[in-house]
Formats: structure tokens, sequence, C-alpha cells
């Protein structure tokens, strides 16, 4: 897996599909000077016909749990500034789509921080005992179409994602 490239400010991001980079979102304050608000890393599969974003569905191997449609990524599905991504409560093991782009994201039910599928840190985050660390999808693969992963429903590494197509 290669490191992910780092973009400082730019209004478009030239990279193949397959890559993994990181976008270092800023804000301008009053007094003109810059800070640095969000740092945003994902794994970037090209979509060049117009497409918002990718459905996936959640299937688990080991009880059966099957998601509705997972309508993923930036539009007006979710509207406004949001890139919506599937997550994990790592507490009460709540699952839906969360917006990935203003972390921490909370847990409806219980308030705890949430875990995005995919996301390298997701062992660290959702596995805070280090003895009961299961080997899932993400540690190897930032795509969440690759491995298996925590099933929100029986709690085992048995849950794969499928790929729907996109939506726009």
């Amino acid at each position: 897996m290669s490191l992910p490239r780092t973009i400082r400010s730019a209004s478009t991001v030239h990279a193949k599909s397959g890559d993994n980079i990181c976008i270092k979102v800023t804000s301008k304050l009053p007094s003109a000077s810059a800070r640095w608000v969000a740092i945003i890393c994902s794994h970037f599969d090209a979509v060049m016909d117009g497409t918002m974003g990718s459905k996936f569905v959640a299937i688990c191997k080991g009880c059966g749990f099957r998601s509705e449609e997972l309508y993923a990524g930036f539009g007006f599905q979710g509207a406004g500034d949001h890139y919506m991504w599937p997550s994990i409560c790592p507490k009460c093991r709540s699952f839906g789509l969360k917006d990935q782009r203003h972390p921490p994201q909370r847990c409806r039910r219980c308030k705890a921080e949430v875990v995005f599928y995919g996301s390298e840190d997701f062992s660290k985050k959702y596995f805070p005992d280090i003895t009961k660390v299961e080997p899932v999808g993400e540690d190897t693969s930032q795509n969440i179409l690759d491995g298996r992963h925590v099933c929100p429903e029986c709690g085992k590494v048995a849950l794969i994602f499928e790929s729907r197509g996109d939506w726009s």
C-alpha cells in the first residue's frame, strides 16, 4: 500500500484511480491568516460520469445481517458540505452513514464516537483492549470492498460490503 500524498490547498485535485490521497482544507480567518481545519484522507476511486458517490450493501456472512442500500459520498442525498460514509459505534454497535468530513461523529444511541469502516485506525479505535483485537479488512486495505469487517448485528468479523454501482 502506498502512502497517501497530501494536497495543501487546491481547488482541483489531480489523482488517478486507486490513489490514496489526503487533502488539507483551510479556512481564512478575518485577519487574513490561514488556519488548518481538517485533513481528509481517503482511497480515491475515480468516477468519470458525473456521479456523486457509490452505493453499497453490507452483508454479514455469519448471521445474515443485510443493510439497506447505503448511499455513500458527496451530494444532495445528504445535502450540503457532507461526505457520508459507513460507520459503527464501538460501544453499542449502532450502524449507519455518518459525515466523515466533520469529525468527531457521535452515536445517536449512546453518544460514543463512531468509527468509520475503511479507516486505517479502525482496529485501534474499535478494539480499545489490545488483547481482544481481531484482524479486520482495514488492517490491509482502506477500500471497504476488500476483506471482512465487524458486523453490527453479531459483532463477528464476517461483514462484507458489496458495490451496487454509483448514484448522482
